[in-house]
């Protein structure tokens, strides 16, 4: 009988937690009878009353008004969601933009921030390094999925504001493992993600602040209204239902982390001076351990993995596919020839010791037997 897989890839994307299962297919039946939820008849309202339960569910977690959730299609979108609009604020106020941005953002940031100005401005890791910036708009980072490491976002936002600029927080990480929402909620606004907490993919959310709910917002994608005309497009019906339930549910972060020490400590104990730990997976975020193969490269290893039934990650599933190594790992002044062969384990609340026992004999093979393939 073939070794069950083991799935350690829960930073790229929580699978789908066992508690929704069954609200899923209650909801898919109301479903069948519902219709747009933008229409105005019984069957729409049917559509719409799941859309803004899930709303109240996702303001109540992270202690907001509904007005300030506004229902995307990921994190991804919610990011060049906040870029379109703080851009369009600082053109209305005829400031020009002076951006800082966290040296290990995701490519949602850089990418958007590149096409908005032409140029990337002011990289920082620690709040210190935008002291005297003079920035107008600030992207943070709250915790990076990819190296674990967590900003100091309360002390980014207080620097944000001593020199009166916007601040943006990448925060698809957050819930779950840091729970730090009273500092998330001075911000101007911040990105969530719905699979990354075990609901269907396909829904995420911009949260933005009180003030800024008020704002009369360029939106990124106009055509239908919907969001109060702040992000037009009919809604993913049952993706952000889910992400609302998702939100409802436990998340022991601690058992997550106490499994990333353990694989940490396991694959040392085989393997010694052939790999190095780029994360710190006691302090970083809850269950995130990046660790580099020295001399094999990451790609090679994920591959190999992945043959040997574990799943990890090397570089962003978002740039799956590319060989180089990882931007944002770069942007964390993690070196080039490290990050080339550095691999992500993510472990999620419902890893099982027994899993991680498993995993360790199969990454010990499977460094060994690459390892001769290569020399």
């Amino acid at each position: 009988m073939e070794n069950p897989r083991i799935y350690l890839d829960v930073n790229a994307s929580l699978p789908l937690r066992k508690e929704i299962r069954p609200f899923i297919a209650e909801t898919l039946e109301s479903l069948t009878r519902s219709g747009n939820p933008a229409s105005i008849h019984a069957e729409g309202r049917s559509a719409e009353n799941l859309v803004e339960t899930a709303r109240e569910q996702v303001a109540k977690y992270v202690g907001v008004k509904t007005s300030q959730v506004i229902f995307t299609s990921g994190g991804t979108e919610a990011n060049a969601m906040a870029i379109q609009f703080l851009g369009t604020r600082l053109k209305m106020k005829d400031q020009v933009a002076k951006l800082g941005i966290n040296g290990g953002s995701h490519a949602s940031i850089r990418e958007n921030v590149l096409r908005l100005t032409g140029w990337y401005q002011q990289p920082f890791l620690s709040p210190d390094e935008l002291t005297d910036s003079n920035c107008s708009v600030i992207f943070e980072l709250a915790a990076s999925n990819e190296s674990g490491r967590i900003a100091d976002t309360a002390k980014t936002i207080l620097a944000a504001r001593s020199m009166d600029a916007l601040i943006h927080v990448d925060a698809v990480q957050v819930p779950g493992k840091l729970m730090n929402f009273e500092a998330l909620n001075k911000a101007d606004s911040y990105s969530l993600s719905g699979h990354k907490v075990g609901a269907l993919q396909g829904a995420g959310a911009l949260i933005v602040s009180e003030e800024v709910s008020k704002w009369n917002i360029d939106a990124l994608i106009r055509g239908g209204g919907q969001e109060r005309g702040r992000r037009s497009g009919t809604p993913s019906v049952l993706a952000i239902a889910t992400m609302g339930q998702a939100f409802t549910l436990p998340y022991d972060a601690e058992h997550c982390r106490t499994l990333a020490v353990s694989l940490r400590d396991g694959l040392v104990a085989k393997l010694n001076d052939k790999i190095i730990e780029l994360s710190d997976c006691k302090q970083g975020l809850a269950g995130t351990l990046l660790i580099e193969f020295v001399g094999v490269k990451g790609d090679v290893m994920s591959a190999a993995l992945d043959g040997a039934g574990v799943s990890a990650s090397f570089g962003s599933a978002c740039s799956s596919g590319e060989q180089e190594p990882s931007k944002s790992l770069i942007g964390e002044g993690i070196s080039s020839d490290a990050a080339k062969t550095a691999i992500r384990f993510s472990i999620g609340p419902s890893t099982k010791a027994e899993e991680i026992d498993d995993a360790i004999e199969r990454i010990v093979s499977v460094q060994t037997q690459v390892s001769e393939a290569m020399a």
